[in-house]
């Protein structure tokens, strides 16, 4: 479980690297998420699964 962990924290260290290389802030990367989330909802909501 140890080695998935360190795998999440290098793609949330590279994650963080691109944000401040390409000057994009916490707000519009929650933003981009949200909007990603509520895609996968209604895909899930309409289909039941997600491909």
């Amino acid at each position: 479980m140890y080695g998935l962990i360190e795998e999440m924290a290098d793609v949330h260290i590279v994650l963080k690297y691109l944000m401040r290389i390409y000057n994009i802030s916490e707000a519009s990367m929650k933003r981009a998420i949200n909007v990603k989330l509520d895609r996968l909802e209604r895909k899930l909501d309409s289909e039941g699964y997600y491909e």
